[in-house]
């Protein structure tokens, strides 16, 4: 079966950047414009720009209705799963200026056309992310990072009861990507983030 797939990939082998261009070029978008999905996939797009006429299996996307609300009965809570807060004094300072680091790269990627990525923007992004994690690394030069790492989940995932109460006044941007945060935080140092939570 492998082998199989491996001679496929050898007999087709694409250039993925050059179909897209390809698929764009066919599609004629400035003259017959986005199907209706289009206005519901990407943020702030110009809704003048869609033609309800066209036919697209994606389009049933609009006439979806969901439930809205998430269910929480059944969710594992994160203070649920982390180890008590570290016992070690954490600096606050540090902390936030790695904060900061991360936010600046989050709003970088909240720029960046993800409908419309090159190989050079992929490339780019990817580099800024390297970068990221190598300051994080150079402001935390102790390599102890367990209190920064839960300083950092704590301010988002609002584990402590103190920091419950301030839940409305610690609206940060890395609350709006938590995946991307617990990346980074990951990457610094995967076997101190794991040790932020208890063992099964």
């Amino acid at each position: 079966m492998q082998a199989s797939i491996d001679s496929a990939k050898r007999r087709f082998d694409i250039d993925i950047t050059a179909e897209i261009q390809r698929i764009k070029k066919d599609m004629d978008v400035d003259t017959n414009k986005y199907p209706k999905f289009w206005g519901l996939i990407k943020r702030g797009f110009d809704r003048s720009n869609i033609n309800n006429d066209l036919k697209c299996p994606m389009n049933s996307l609009a006439y979806i209705k969901t439930k809205t609300g998430r269910k929480t009965k059944d969710c594992i809570q994160m203070e649920d799963i982390m180890i008590p807060k570290p016992e070690e004094k954490i600096k606050r300072l540090r902390c936030r200026k790695v904060e900061e680091l991360i936010e600046r790269y989050q709003i970088k990627l909240l720029n960046a056309d993800i409908n419309q990525f090159e190989d050079d923007s992929y490339l780019l992004l990817r580099s800024d992310f390297d970068v990221l994690i190598n300051d994080i690394r150079q402001v935390y030069i102790s390599r102890n990072y367990q209190g920064l790492m839960f300083w950092l989940l704590d301010r988002v995932f609002y584990i402590e009861p103190s920091t419950k109460l301030k839940k409305n006044a610690l609206k940060r941007i890395t609350s709006n990507n938590k995946p991307l945060l617990m990346k980074v935080l990951y990457e610094v140092s995967p076997s101190v983030f794991l040790s932020c939570f208890k063992r099964g």
